[in-house]
C-alpha cells in the first residue's frame, strides 16, 4: 500500500477501538464523580494524562514524519494502555462502595470441593522461603512483562500480536471489573485467618492487613482517589491470572525470548495463590476470562486484517 500524508496520520484499528473504549470510560468516570460528589486529586491524575499524552503524541509524531511506523505503533500502543489503566482503574473505584454481598464464602466452599485449603499452601510456602522469594519477584513482574512485551512486539515488527494483547487487556479488565461490581470478592485471606507467624515467614505481597483495608475501602469507600493510591480490588476471577496468561501466549511470538516469559508465567499462577492470597477458583475463572476474550480479540483483529487486506495472524 502507498503511504501518503493522509494515511500517516490516521490510527490504526485497534488504536481507534481503543481510544473510543477510552473516551467512552473517561465520560463514564466524570458522570459518576459528578453524581457521587467523588473526591479526586486532579493534579496527579493530570501528571499522569500529560505522561499518556506525550507518550501517544510521540508515536504521532514518527507516523506524520514516515520515521519509523513500529516505534509510532509501539509508542501509541504503550500509551493506549497506560490510558486505559488509568480511567478504568478509576471507574473501578466509582463503583464503591458495593451493596452486593461478597462472594468470597461460596468460592472457598467451591475451593473445598476441589480439595484444595488455602493456609496449606501458605503453611508450605512458610516452609520454603526461597522459593516463596522467587514466586513474590514473578508475581510482581506482571505489568513490568505487559510494557516489554509491547515493546519486543512492536519494534519487531508484530503489530497484530501487539495489538491483540491491547485488546484482550481492554476486553478482559473492563468483563472482570464490571463482573466484580455485581459480585465483589476479596480473596482467601478474608475466608480464612492465618496464624501471624506463617504470615511473617512468607511476607505475602497481599497480607491480611492489606487485605484487611481493600475489604474496608470496597465497603466503605475509597475517600481520597489518586491513581498512585490505587489498589487491585477484583478478587474473582484474578486478573493477576489472566494477564500472566496474556504474556505468555503474547511471548509465543517472539521464539527467543518465549522461555523466559513460559518460566516467569508459570510461576505466577501458584504465586497469585501465596502472594495474592486468592482462591484456587479465582485462578481457573482467570484463564477462562482470558481464553475468551484472547479469542474474541484475535477474531476481531483478524477479520480487520482480511477487511484491509493485511497479513494474517500467524502466531497463537
Amino acid at each position: 500500500m502507498t503511504k501518503n500524508k493522509e494515511n500517516l496520520i490516521q490510527f490504526r484499528y485497534v488504536e481507534r477501538l481503543s481510544i473510543t473504549v477510552i473516551l467512552i470510560t473517561l465520560s463514564v468516570d466524570l458522570m459518576l464523580i459528578y453524581w457521587k460528589g467523588a473526591q479526586i486529586d486532579w493534579y496527579a491524575y493530570a501528571k499522569l494524562s500529560g505522561l499518556c499524552l506525550l507518550i501517544i503524541a510521540g508515536g504521532i509524531v514518527y507516523r506524520v514524519i514516515d520515521r519509523s511506523e513500529r516505534i509510532a505503533s509501539t509508542l501509541i500502543c504503550s500509551g493506549l494502555l497506560v490510558a486505559f489503566s488509568m480511567v478504568l482503574a478509576l471507574f473501578n473505584y466509582l463503583l464503591l462502595p458495593v451493596s452486593a454481598p461478597f462472594i468470597d464464602v461460596y468460592i472457598a466452599k467451591a475451593d473445598a470441593i476441589l480439595g484444595f485449603h488455602w493456609p496449606d499452601i501458605m503453611i508450605w510456602a512458610s516452609k520454603h522461603p526461597i522459593i516463596s522469594v522467587i514466586l513474590k519477584i514473578s508475581y510482581m513482574s506482571t505489568m513490568a512483562q505487559l510494557s516489554i512485551l509491547i515493546a519486543l512486539l512492536g519494534l519487531t515488527g508484530r503489530r497484530q500480536q501487539m495489538d491483540v494483547l491491547l485488546l484482550t487487556v481492554i476486553i478482559s479488565a473492563t468483563i472482570a471489573i464490571c463482573f466484580w461490581g455485581l459480585f465483589p470478592s476479596s480473596g482467601a485471606m478474608s475466608v480464612h485467618n492465618l496464624p501471624a507467624e506463617i504470615e511473617m515467614a512468607v511476607a505475602p505481597v497481599v497480607g491480611q492487613e492489606y487485605g484487611a483495608e481493600l475489604r474496608r475501602i470496597a465497603t466503605e469507600g475509597p475517600g481520597v482517589i489518586a491513581p498512585y493510591e490505587i489498589r487491585g480490588l477484583i478478587g474473582f476471577p484474578s486478573y493477576h491470572a489472566s494477564l500472566a496468561f496474556v504474556a505468555l501466549f503474547a511471548s509465543f511470538a517472539i521464539k527467543r525470548v518465549f522461555p523466559i516469559f513460559l518460566i516467569l508465567n508459570l510461576l505466577i499462577l501458584p504465586a497469585t495463590l501465596i502472594h495474592g492470597g486468592h482462591h484456587l477458583l479465582d485462578l481457573f475463572a482467570g484463564f477462562l476470562l482470558f481464553w475468551g476474550t484472547w479469542m474474541v480479540a484475535k477474531y476481531m483483529i483478524q477479520k480487520n486484517a482480511t477487511m484491509e487486506n493485511l497479513p494474517q495472524i500467524v502466531a497463537a
